[in-house]
């Protein structure tokens, strides 16, 4: 949770309130950064602790309005970094009822408002390249 929400733009009041909700103790992390034994460890988890994880980044890109779209990208390049992407589309396209061709609309959509926004430093959830994970 701390990597998905790593991003200080995504550190509203509705989307700490959120975290909080999951971890009484949840406090954001600035120097933590995704590694590919994590990445693999949760490629190799049960099915039910994917989808888990798919509801969970599901949840926030939903809780606060006022960050439109960019959550929402975000997800889904999250997902797809941390190997989750088909668990997250299955979910997305369940939850909110859309034909694969919506589901794509949307993703486009989305992760192109997400693209606008420019990571700081501080933000990179990567560690080193980011395409070797």
């Amino acid at each position: 949770m701390q990597l998905l929400l790593k991003p200080i733009w995504f550190r509203s009041t509705l989307v700490t309130s959120l975290a909080k909700q999951y971890f009484t103790d949840f406090s954001y992390d600035d120097n933590i950064v995704l590694d590919e034994e994590f990445v693999e460890a949760i490629s190799e988890s049960h099915s039910s602790i994917r989808d888990f994880l798919g509801y969970i980044m599901l949840d926030f890109a939903l809780v606060d309005g006022e960050l439109e779209q960019i959550p929402f990208g975000w997800a889904f390049q999250f997902a797809e970094t941390m190997q989750l992407k088909d668990v997250f589309d299955a979910i997305v396209k369940k939850e909110l009822q859309l034909s694969d061709k919506k589901l794509q609309q949307h993703k486009q959509k989305t992760m192109s408002a997400w693209y606008k926004i420019k990571e700081g430093e501080k933000e990179q959830v990567y560690e080193g390249d980011a395409s070797s994970i």
